[in-house]
């Protein structure tokens, strides 16, 4: 059987017929093999697996459904997948990115908090069945790579300001200034510290944040965190609207919302963002203003421990602007 040339494909129940012959001449039927036959575009960009790895099924699988029939035209072979497994629809729902083994929907962020460290590559997620945005940008271009395709990268966007890896970090003096200001809006703490110099932003929707606010950050059984950090990534405000749909968990009224950076993929003059299912028609700068302002609230921020009694302590976000700019690196 030959294949279309440069036809992606995916036969669901490919048929083998099988024969066997003692003398090279006569041939006697034994049977007929059934199985999944995926064919891709081109051979497969190995760069983002690891070396002797092949791609995770999932990926192979959802490739090569979404863009059966395609010839490989780049931007019609990207539109199809992200379309048919990544895009939110008008009504803010999602089709379902589903583990193909076993038809599990795959999530972002949504074991909150979580039992163990949320994953961040790939073959991990996928066992998981939850990953985080780094890892979603990663599976989106994985299904590009998975058809030979070239130009789809990874970038990391994050608060401007000095960089440590895919984040901002805060200067001493910024730090010390914001730390006068928390001590004129708590005079009763005993303590105030700021434990991680990362600047972090805010994603929509919460409500009355403005510059110079202490938002207190709650644990998930809503009640005022008072183990560690981690009790931040399920942060709300009592005032706070349902937060913004991510990836697989629409019924979570608030989803993770206060981030160090985040991850999307540039392909083509065009920025799509799996983890909250959005495309932008603009890459780079432009498509990084675009994701700002219909995601981001605050664009700059900080987490505060604030110590009240020798037994008692809590978390915040102090926001510090709402305007200030985005960006970029190429991972």
């Amino acid at each position: 059987m030959a294949f279309e040339r440069n036809t992606i494909k995916c036969y669901d129940e490919f048929q083998i017929e099988w024969e066997v012959s003692k003398d090279n001449e006569d041939w006697e039927s034994i049977g007929v093999s059934t199985n999944v036959l995926y064919v891709t575009h081109d051979r497969p960009i190995q760069e983002a697996i690891p070396a002797r790895i092949p791609f995770p099924w999932t990926v192979v699988n959802i490739s090569c459904h979404m863009a059966g029939g395609l010839d490989g035209d780049g931007e019609e072979v990207m539109s199809a997948i992200y379309s048919g497994a990544f895009r939110k629809n008008i009504q803010g729902q999602f089709k379902g990115t589903k583990r193909v083994s076993d038809d599990h929907a795959l999530t972002y962020y949504a074991n909150l908090p979580p039992k163990e460290e949320c994953p961040a590559d790939l073959l991990e997620m996928i066992r998981v069945g939850d990953g985080r945005c780094g890892t979603w940008a990663y599976f989106l271009k994985a299904c590009m790579d998975v058809q030979g395709i070239q130009g789809a990268e990874v970038v990391a966007v994050f608060p401007s300001g000095p960089s440590a890896g895919a984040s901002s970090i805060w200067t001493d003096q910024e730090l010390a200034d914001i730390v006068r200001i928390i001590e004129n809006k708590k005079p009763e703490a005993l303590a105030i510290e700021i434990p991680n110099r990362q600047k972090v932003f805010l994603v929509k929707n919460w409500m009355d944040v403005s510059p110079g606010k202490l938002i207190h950050l709650e644990d998930a059984d809503g009640q005022p965190n008072t183990t560690d950090l981690r009790g931040y990534e399920t942060a709300k405000s009592d005032k706070g609207e349902s937060g913004i749909v991510e990836q697989g968990v629409p019924s979570i009224e608030d989803p993770r919302s206060i981030f160090a950076n985040h991850a999307v993929v540039f392909f083509k003059n065009k920025t799509y963002d799996p983890s909250y299912g959005t495309k932008y028609p603009n890459s780079h700068a432009r498509g990084i203003g675009q994701f700002k302002d219909s995601s981001l609230l605050a664009s700059e921020g900080v987490i505060v421990y604030v110590r009240t009694h020798e037994l008692k302590h809590e978390w915040y976000y102090y926001v510090h602007s709402t305007s200030n700019a985005l960006q970029f690196s190429v991972q």
